[in-house]
């Protein structure tokens, strides 16, 4: 896979260091409230562990399925839910 890889946007250590700002900023903006941290599955669940970690707050994390492939590799530009937030 490495070799597919034609440009690298951000360092490892850069995306750790925006989230861990953006962490900062979520615990900040959103103390003493409830916190909902909504995650599309599966790609974005390892984002979302890395920035519930940096978040000095009691949260509770929910998920959605989303597809707009349908059977191909190009996307239809329709957007189906395939599981919804509870």
């Amino acid at each position: 896979m490495r070799n597919d890889i034609k440009d690298i946007l951000l360092t490892k250590q850069q995306i750790e260091e925006i989230t861990a700002e953006l962490g900062r900023k979520l615990t900040e903006d959103y103390a003493g409230k409830d916190v909902l941290l909504v995650s599309i599955l599966k790609g974005g669940v390892v984002f979302m562990s890395d920035l519930m970690r940096c978040i000095d707050l009691r949260c509770e994390i929910d998920f959605m399925v989303v597809s707009s492939y349908g059977s191909g590799v190009k996307t239809s530009g329709n957007v189906k839910i395939i599981k919804d937030i509870d």
